[in-house]
């Protein structure tokens, strides 16, 4: 019976972890040596992540620390110990240019929002989605509370169980939440600033995670103090010249890093209607579409991430959906990617 038998796979690896708990917590991070590694960059697209809020990329987050948590509610082992994890991590994480991207894997995601709430699992800098096939598309043996850990650089650092723990006393330090509270180089915001007042900075978050809402910030910003209406013009202004810097430099790259630069420039030019930044963007963006080579790129990308979307919840369907998109766009980069995934089955 499969609950039960991922039930045992818990209990053995959790009767691991206290057989081993007086050794340094990180010599246990590692899974164990039969489970399929995944090198930097290679890890499958997250774009059937169904997001509680606005899609999330981990392009988007690049120079802070990404912990991508995949996790279940069903085992009561886990769900023991799950909620003084839960809390560790956020303390580690409060203030820190870090994100968790904490993906519940379920096969129905009911009861979720109950299970997070009563563990009190939320933050700006801790972002919720839902998919099925999740861990299978990562080659983890289980759902259950497993983890990616990615640098400021974009690059995969490690990967492991985050049921692994320092026995302290009485109490129990979580290796992950440790390990993340003494980084000295968890990267370094792109807006907030340490000497902003906590209301910006809860404005500002969703502006560190990539999202963008120039409409809202306009209506927060009239209840805001002079001095702090001054703190988020200022920080706007900053954020916005960082990232038509960054537009510029993405598009000299390959042709991964132009389409990444005209999704930044079209997020700039759609919200930012009214900014100098944003009228530089769109005669970026102008120039671009007079190539026939990169359009196809570009409608290859568009094709293949409504196509996961499409299938999030339709596992069977999704290898037939990549197929197509890889026929259609043959040699192109989502078409080689389509193909390429095609292969891992949910």
């Amino acid at each position: 019976m499969r609950c039960g038998t991922i039930m045992s796979t818990a209990v053995v690896l959790l009767c691991f972890v206290l057989a081993v708990g007086s050794t340094p917590a990180y010599a246990q991070l590692a899974d164990p040596p039969s489970a399929p590694q995944h090198p930097a960059g290679a890890l499958p697209s997250l774009e059937s992540v169904r997001w509680a809020g606005p899609a999330v990329r981990l392009q988007d987050l690049r120079g802070k620390t990404v912990v991508l948590l995949v996790y279940a509610t069903w085992c009561p082992k886990c769900n023991e110990w799950s909620g003084e994890f839960f809390q560790q991590l956020k303390q580690a994480v409060t203030d820190k240019p870090v994100v968790v991207l904490a993906i519940n894997a379920d096969k129905s995601p009911q009861g979720v929002e109950q299970y997070l709430k009563q563990r009190g699992f939320f933050a700006p800098n801790i972002i919720h989605g839902y998919d099925p096939t999740i861990s299978q598309r990562l080659g983890l043996e289980s759902e259950l509370y497993r983890y990616f850990l990615f640098g400021p650089d974009g690059k995969l650092l490690g990967r492991g169980f985050a049921g692994t723990y320092r026995p302290v006393g009485e109490s129990k330090n979580w290796a992950l939440p440790e390990q993340l509270a003494n980084s000295s180089n968890l990267g370094q915001f792109t807006v907030l600033k340490a000497e902003m007042s906590e209301t910006v900075k809860q404005l500002l978050w969703p502006m560190e995670l990539g999202q963008f809402n120039e409409a809202l910030l306009g209506k927060l910003r009239r209840g805001l103090k002079p001095q702090e209406q001054k703190e988020l013009d200022e920080a706007l202004d900053r954020y916005l010249d960082a990232q038509l810097e960054q537009v510029r430099q993405l598009a000299q790259g390959d042709v991964l890093s132009r389409l990444e630069a005209f999704d930044k420039a079209s997020q700039l030019a759609a919200v930012f209607k009214t900014h100098e930044q944003a009228r530089e963007a769109r005669k970026l963006i102008a120039e671009w579409t007079k190539d026939k080579d990169f359009q196809r790129e570009l409608a290859a990308k568009r094709a293949y991430e409504s196509s996961l979307q499409a299938v999030a919840a339709k596992p069977t369907k999704r290898e037939s959906a990549l197929l197509a998109v890889a026929k259609r766009f043959e040699g192109t980069w989502y078409g080689k990617k389509a193909e390429e995934e095609a292969k891992v089955k949910p």
